[in-house]
């Protein structure tokens, strides 16, 4: 037990045990009824640049952010766990240990998102059957872009509708682009490519 406690505080574990606890801490409020769940999510603003295509490439698109967060957040601290006992604690304190711990902070967190993403593909008709919303109940719906850009070949928003806040992938028409922070209409759920067609709130309600 202490030598479990030694590596959790350790770093660069200890900053994956904080995540961790901050989920933890989170569900153990919803379970009491103090926080809902479907209508908070985790906040990448900055992040979406290229983490947002991660997410989709590891199948997080669709996911509710409270399960997708809590998921690769106890994936991530595992692998982090496992790479401290089998590699990290066998480096010397200093500026090598430093830089070890921040590339496997980033394989860990890597690994978080593709692990969570296998395991909840299977889980996604569930979510749409305890209230997610649908491609077609959504259309019309006004998303905000979350990645860096949206153009016709890329492009991320985030849907905040009443329940659970999903993960979008977004694309424009006619060589329209969005910044981040734009809000946009969804006007067509291409199937084949599972996107969405998107065109500017303005343009929309005129």
């Amino acid at each position: 037990m202490d030598r479990f406690i030694e590596i959790s505080l350790s770093y660069p574990v200890i900053i994956f045990s904080f995540v961790l606890c901050v989920a933890v801490i989170y569900w153990v409020v919803a379970i009491f009824g103090i926080a809902d769940v479907e209508s908070h999510n985790v906040d990448a603003d900055g992040a979406f640049d290229g983490l947002g295509g991660l997410l989709m490439k590891a199948g997080l698109d669709g996911v509710p952010l409270t399960i997708a967060f809590t998921l690769v957040s106890l994936f991530a601290w595992l692998t982090i766990y496992l790479a401290d006992i089998y590699l990290l604690g066998h480096i010397a304190p200093g500026i090598m240990l430093v830089v070890a711990g921040i590339v496997a902070s980033v394989v860990a967190t890597v690994a978080g998102m593709f692990v969570a993403g296998f395991l909840l593909k299977p889980m996604r008709p569930l979510f749409k059957k305890i209230g997610a919303p649908t491609a077609k109940s959504i259309i019309g719906h006004i998303a905000t872009v979350r990645s860096g850009s949206v153009t016709d070949n890329d492009g991320v928003a985030i849907l905040e509708d009443g329940g659970a806040s999903m993960i979008l992938n977004v694309r424009t028409m006619n060589g329209a682009t969005f910044l981040r922070g734009d809000r946009v209409a969804l006007l067509e759920y291409q199937a084949e490519k599972n996107c969405y067609i998107v065109i500017g709130e303005d343009d929309f309600n005129r």
